[in-house]
Parts: structure tokens; C-alpha cells; sequence
């Protein structure tokens, strides 16, 4: 289903029901071209969020802290691809009060009842070159929405989650050395992206990061060579 965004937009994620609109998420798009994916949470120091930044640096953040931090193609030149802005859960936007109101946006998405939950169910939020497809959804779309009026599209999708995400079986060789980070999206081949912490790292390590949909391992260059992936 297509959407409608200006340049500089606001579009929110809304669960319906027979009380109302409530809002469970919401995207910006600033008048310099940088995403923010924003949370509403009943403690305001909370202020989860994750930003796209013109960069190319994407970081989550919650009570002030980083907890995710990655390098990404930057936004100030011609969008290539595909790069997800996240996946979330724990959805209780009515026990918080968070009434949405489609007024205060340009773009409303809105998901049924029974959808989105405190322990079931995702929003997925994507930026995709035109013409190109979003990130795997590892489980049932219920709702999918892509805004074509600004590039890169946005594409947001909702629904369950699959029982457990489908990852290739990569392993390192448990060797302390210089890594690189291996992305391995569920449904999709592996890729490096970027260098991993400065810091010495044991080829082979890895964790899953779900609010991304994606696991991260560390990769040495001689493990990076023999499984084909580019240095």
C-alpha cells in the first residue's frame, strides 16, 4: 500500500481498537534528510530512540546510553540498497496513555487489535533504494506500508514473529586477532559492515542483536577470506 510523506515528515505507528488510536511508534524524517525512530515510554528518561544520521552513523539509545552503534552508508549522497532501522517490540502504547493523534503526523499506519503486544509481535522499519526490496521479515506481515514520496522509500511492516530467526552457521576459529563485523541477517547472505570494536576481539564471537534482526560476529581476515565474504 503506498503512503504519502513531505520532505521533512512524521509518520506514526498506531494500534487500533475499539477505544481509539494508540500510538506505538513514530518516525521522523528531519528537513536535513536524518531518520529518528521514536518510542513513547511513561518514563521520559527513558527516551528510547534510534537516528540515522547524515553520516551514516545509526545508533540506538535508551536512558541516555548507546546500546547499539553501527556505521552505515552515508545519507548525503545517491541511497544504494537496502538498511533496516530496526525491529521493535513490547508494545503497550494504551497502558502508557499514548493517544495518537493523525492530525500531529503525514502519514499514520495503523495495525489491528491483537497484533502488537507487551511480549508478541515487531514493527520493522526500513529505508530501501527504489525498486529494491526491504530486510527479510522473520515471521507473518500483517501490515506493510511503503512511502515512495521521498528516497530512500520508507517501508514499515508489521506482524509476529516466526518462532526463532533462520541464521547461516558461520564460525570463526577462536583466535584472538584484528576483526571485522560479519552481518548475517536472517534470510539473507552474510556481509561485512564495518570494523568492530578497535579493541582485540576473539575471531569467531558473536551475539544477536534483535532489535536489528541481525546477528553479529567477529570475523579475523584469514576466517573472511576462506568463507568468501570481502575484506
Amino acid at each position: 500500500m503506498p503512503g504519502r510523506l513531505c520532505k521533512s515528515m512524521r509518520t506514526q505507528i498506531a494500534v487500533h481498537d475499539d477505544s481509539g488510536l494508540w500510538l506505538t511508534l513514530w518516525v521522523k524524517r528531519s528537513p536535513r534528510g536524518e531518520f529518528f525512530v521514536m518510542l513513547p515510554r511513561s518514563d521520559p528518561k527513558w527516551n528510547v530512540h534510534t537516528s540515522y544520521h547524515l553520516d551514516g552513523r545509526l545508533h540506538m539509545k535508551s536512558y541516555g546510553h548507546k546500546t547499539v552503534e553501527t556505521n552505515c552508508q552515508p545519507l548525503t549522497g545517491v541511497f544504494r540498497g537496502t538498511q533496516s532501522l530496526g525491529m521493535y517490540g513490547g508494545h503497550g502504547p494504551k497502558g502508557i496513555g499514548a493517544i495518537c493523534d493523525p492530525k500531529a503526523f503525514s502519514g499514520v499506519v495503523e495495525v489491528g487489535p491483537g497484533v502488537l503486544g507487551p511480549i508478541h509481535g515487531t514493527v520493522a522499519v526500513d529505508l530501501v533504494e527504489p525498486g529494491h526490496e526491504p530486510m527479510a521479515f522473520p515471521g507473518k506481515i500483517v501490515t506493510e506500508q511503503t512511502f515512495r514520496d521521498i528516497v530512500p522509500w520508507l517501508v514499515i511492516r508489521a506482524g509476529p514473529l516466526s518462532a526463532k530467526p533462520v541464521y547461516k552457521k558461520i564460525k570463526g576459529c577462536g583466535e584472538r586477532a584484528d576483526t571485522k563485523d560479519a552481518i548475517d541477517f536472517s534470510g539473507h547472505d552474510p556481509k561485512l559492515r564495518g570494523d568492530s570494536d578497535p579493541t582485540q576481539n576473539v575471531c569467531g564471537t558473536g551475539f544477536d542483536t534483535f532489535i536489528l534482526g541481525k546477528r553479529v560476529i567477529r570475523l579475523c581476515k584469514a576466517c573472511c577470506v576462506k568463507l568468501g565474504l570481502i575484506w
